[in-house]
């Protein structure tokens, strides 16, 4: 067993973990031989049995011994004297018995998992005996091997529980070598070593791959030594290769190729795991540009980015601390021992680039990339016949992974069904199921739901030039398939042209723009100055700022087949943004930019826009029609999406009805189905209010049809369900704004009592309730934001504008004194100046507020238009282009607000007159 002083003995459970793996390990044990031997497997059971006993034991543990020392039933006077009379009694058999029936099926689930597993370790054994000797000669010439010194295990585990593994082993003369076992076909790495072979003899820029040796179900790869560059020539060289690395994403539609797959070789990037190098088109995504756009394949910047977690190979921080905050066991023998939150600090990752010793900075280094793109992209152009000859050929048999769903997801599900209290309830299966509230596909879901209940990640593939998916044991899916992933190349280079490139190229532009946006390095704005429109007067001056400003949005829009769509950012928070591309919500997506096309096409009469504006609605309308689940939120739900075609197209409603219906039954389900454990549940960016504010606009639009029956009960539903839990989920910490807090809450509460002429007490409490918990933090300046240090603003979305539409809604509801104080601090305000001028966060939204006031909002117009005329449209992140698009946060938010806020079909001026 372990030694004392291994990694093994810092846990607290040790003593436990040890009497649960000891089958395993003595089964490992046995398979020691002079190349092998009894210390490496010893290291090899420590290393991979603790995490699994980790995740089926740590938490029901500590649940146990928790309770017991609550209870009295521990013996010592000290919690660490406690601590080790629970381990010592634990232990018992007699007790571990009485613990197992407390915990029906978890004997069965562990042994089930300890077993599957320890078969996949033995497995791994017993190819490295066969095996490494053969490998040690292709790929360093060694003609004997001393002994294998460590198996580490890496990656996640798969078909079986089996991993991939570093092997660290010494040759004859004790010189220490790396190869690693992958467990899995690596036809696809074979073929790209080939491919790569054949692209040093003809292309402009040189590439390194892996050696591989294919041994069918599994394989062995060379390992990629990191080295640092030697000077400035070697790091522009390693930046032009990741350019042309990009382009072969492009043509080969990679996916998840991050930081962990990527390493700095010296002027080489070399990307280690090739499994997903390629990737298919199934027949229920085959409209959706992420699907053949280079973001997806997570080579670029500010693709996933949250606080400091970047996966980008680029971007990513290895070995740092980060802000985000993870559960960790804090080991201490202490019966009083429970999960601590600790920050979460980064893997060690081989994508970054060293000059000398000093981390390169690659925003640097942009053109670099663009150029290296731009030449693989072109010699793509000018040599397809050839380029496809050879993919077909090299790729013959490999097989590729097609990922379905984040790993994390699958992982999470494995955590939660050994949770004490899925344990004791036995929901470990109504565990595994939830994943049917995201499904797509029957057979896809039938497949994971399989594979997690019996503890293994699921896993899906398909051969590089046949249409069918495969799970991870080999069953052949009735799935339906648009592209195989040798269609996709195919596909992928029939768009090559120069335009084309352009528009990769403005890909990377753009990532880097949003990374250094994210990082504040230094001025990050591109957009222009509307400086051209000195002679229109101030009240015609909006709508032609808009037939500008919408018809750069028509020239920069990107097409597939015949969606369109636009770059965006998607903006966590006003600090932290994703690079992305446009969805279809309100807030940022599609039907954001159909209401601005169709607001300003009225204010024009511009048929070009409006016939625009019902372009894009009609696409957002088929586009949920892949949506499975119907989300609630007045910005981000399927409800806004059908609330601004209707606007969009309120002369073709009777066209709208069979997607309507479809959406409202969808909505009526979330609403009776879904658990509402928090505030932000019920807000109105992302919903119930959100979404029973919508209601009340559809049903002002469809009054006439017999939908609005439906809408008006279902209306009803969401209004007591807003009245039930509010009072529940308040709390001290509650956000105040308009858009994620108790302000739009109570707005929207107001909204419907005065919509169908009901007055309502409960409701009116809740109001008053609201009111109470924002006055506590009001002052002088305005309304603390509970989530950002305390300051106050004065947006929609946070701050006193907010506050003011809230009590403008509410104010039959409320006393005089309060409406008028309160007004007092929100018109103080209105019009000062803030650093955007976007809906949701900037200075437009105090205009249409001293709109609906009926206050003199001349001198903010005037405000807005020279700050136009000096800085461009100024946006979040210090933007000031075309980064944002939407109705809420991008340049197309300045154009909305009369139909959001004024209009008969946005409500505010309709109810409150």
């Amino acid at each position: 067993m372990p030694s004392t002083d291994s990694p093994f003995e810092q846990e607290v459970f040790a003593d436990l973990y040890r009497h649960l793996i000891i089958d395993g390990y003595n089964q490992l044990q046995r398979l020691r031989t002079r190349l092998v031997p009894e210390a490496t497997l010893q290291d090899l059971a420590e290393t991979a049995f603790v995490p699994l006993a980790r995740k089926a034991w740590e938490r029901l543990f500590m649940v146990e011994m928790n309770f017991a020392d609550q209870e009295g039933l521990l013996q010592g006077r000290t919690e660490a004297e406690r601590f080790e009379f629970f381990v010592d009694e634990v232990m018992k058999p007699e007790n571990f018995a009485l613990l197992l029936r407390k915990y029906p099926g978890l004997e069965e689930q562990w042994q089930r998992d300890i077993s599957t597993y320890t078969t996949a370790l033995v497995q791994l054994i017993e190819r490295i005996e066969q095996d490494i000797g053969r490998v040690a000669r292709e790929f360093y010439g060694d003609e004997s091997i001393g002994e294998v010194r460590k198996i580490s295990l890496v990656g996640d585990p798969h078909r079986g529980m089996q991993q991939s593994a570093r092997i660290d082993y010494a040759d004859g003369e004790g010189k220490a070598r790396t190869v690693y076992y992958k467990a899995r076909n690596l036809a696809i790495d074979e073929g790209f070593f080939n491919f790569i072979a054949w692209w040093n003899q003809h292309a402009p820029i040189e590439h390194r791959a892996p050696r591989v040796l294919n041994r069918g179900e599994y394989g062995w790869a060379e390992a990629i030594p990191r080295k640092e560059c030697e000077n400035q020539d070697q790091v522009r060289a390693f930046y032009r290769r990741y350019g042309s690395i990009l382009a072969f994403a492009q043509i080969f539609a990679a996916r998840d190729l991050h930081m962990e797959n990527i390493i700095a070789s010296g002027e080489y990037p070399v990307i280690v795991d090739l499994e997903t190098l390629f990737s298919c088109t199934l027949a229920y995504e085959q409209h959706s540009p992420a699907i053949h756009h280079l973001y997806s394949s997570l080579l670029l910047p500010a693709r996933f980015s949250e606080d400091e977690m970047e996966v980008s190979p680029l971007g990513a921080q290895a070995n740092t601390m980060t802000t985000i905050e993870v559960l960790a066991n804090p080991q201490r023998r202490s019966s009083a021992l429970k999960m601590e939150s600790r920050k979460w600090v980064t893997g060690d990752y081989g994508s970054k680039v060293f000059l000398v010793g000093e981390t390169v900075d690659f925003v640097q280094y942009e053109d670099c990339l663009v150029e290296g793109l731009r030449d693989t992209l072109n010699y793509f152009n000018e040599n397809r016949a050839s380029l496809q000859e050879i993919l077909t050929r090299v790729m013959s048999g490999a097989w590729v992974r097609i990922v379905r769903r984040a790993t994390a997801e699958y992982i999470k599900v494995l955590n939660n069904v050994y949770h004490p209290e899925s344990l004791a309830y036995q929901e470990a299966r109504r565990d595994i199921r939830a994943l049917t509230c995201d499904m797509k596909d029957g057979d896809i879901l039938a497949s994971e739901l399989e594979e997690l209940e019996r503890g293994d990640v699921p896993y899906f593939q398909m051969p590089f030039d046949e249409a069918v998916l495969f799970d991870g044991r080999g069953r052949a899916l009735a799935t339906p398939v648009f592209h195989s992933p040798r269609q996709n190349v195919e596909y992928e280079l029939s768009r090559l042209t120069g335009a084309f490139i352009d528009q990769v190229t403005e890909d990377i532009r753009f990532s880097f723009l949003i990374y250094r946006a994210n990082k504040r390095q230094g001025a990050v704005a591109l957009g222009p100055a509307y400086d051209n429109l000195a002679g229109v007067p101030d009240d015609r001056w909006l709508g032609e700022l808009g037939r500008i400003v919408l018809g750069h949005l028509m020239d920069r829009a990107m097409v597939l087949e015949d969606y369109r769509y636009w770059r965006n950012v998607d903006m966590v928070d006003e600090s932290t943004v994703r690079m992305g591309l446009s969805g279809i919500d309100l807030y940022d997506g599609t039907a954001g930019l159909a209401l601005a096309f169709h607001a300003v096409g009225r204010w024009l009469s511009c048929e070009r826009f409006l016939d625009f504006a019902r372009v894009l609605t009609n696409q957002t309308i088929r586009a949920l029609e892949k949506v499975k689940n119907a989300t609630p939120g007045a910005y981000s739900g399927t409800i806004g999406v059908l609330w601004a075609a209707s606007v969009a197209q309120s002369d073709r409603l009777p066209q709208l009805l069979p997607p309507l219906d479809r959406e409202l039954a969808n909505l009526s389900r979330h609403l009776i189905t879904n658990e509402w454990i928090d505030y932000k549940d019920l807000d109105i960016i992302g919903g119930v209010a959100g979404m029973l504010q919508m209601l009340l606009r559809l049903h002002r639009i469809y009054r006439d049809f017999p939908v609005a029956d439906v809408i008006e009960k279902l209306s009803g539903f969401a209004f007591e369900l807003l009245k039930e839990k509010s009072p529940v989920l308040l709390n001290d910490e509650t956000l105040l704004g308009f858009a994620h807090g108790t302000a739009g809450v109570s707005a929207v509460l107001a909204e419907y009592m005065t919509y169908f002429g009901q007055h309502d007490p409960e409701a009116v409490a809740t109001i008053m309730r609201h009111i109470a918990h924002e006055t506590r933090y009001r002052t002088d300046a305005g309304w603390r934001r509970l989530d950002k240090g305390g300051g106050c603003n004065t947006s929609w979305c946070h701050g006193t504008v907010g506050i003011g539409f809230s009590r403008l809604q509410c104010r039959p509801y409320i006393p005089d004194d309060v409406y008028e104080a309160d007004m007092g601090i929100v018109t103080a305000r209105l019009g000062e100046r803030q650093p955007s001028l976007c809906l949701c966060h900037g200075m437009i939204a105090d205009y249409w507020l001293a709109r609906a006031l009926g206050l003199d909002c001349a001198g903010i117009l005037h405000r807005i238009r020279r700050e136009t005329e000096l800085h461009g449209i100024s946006t979040d992140m210090g933007l000031n282009g075309f980064e944002l698009v939407g109705a809420m946060s991008g340049v197309s938010s300045l154009f909305v607000g009369e139909t959001l806020f004024l209009t008969g079909e946005g409500s505010l001026r309709a109810v409150c007159n």
